[in-house]
């Protein structure tokens, strides 16, 4: 019988910020923020964490901006760390 690993996880939602060109067509502050299905493509990474109950901290490399906030927030409890070079 296998036992279940539990890890931390860290989601790298840095990203080139309004330059880039899929957050330019989108009209959104970052790629990151970039609707999929009605959602950013943040909130996604994050329900995938959270449907995987095997994580014990959640680290968020993101800018601080409520945008970035809402779609990293899917109702599990994580840590937002500033992206840098």
């Amino acid at each position: 019988m296998s036992q279940e690993q539990i890890a931390d996880v860290i989601v790298l939602a840095g990203d080139r910020g309004p330059d880039d060109p899929l957050a330019q067509q989108a009209d959104v502050a970052g790629k990151v923020l970039v609707p999929l299905a009605g959602q950013p493509l943040l909130s996604h990474v994050m329900q995938a964490v959270q449907a995987w109950a095997s994580y014990r901290k959640v680290a968020v490399v993101c800018k601080a901006s409520d945008a970035y906030h809402a779609a990293a927030d899917v109702g599990i409890e994580y840590e937002r760390v500033e992206p840098a070079a």
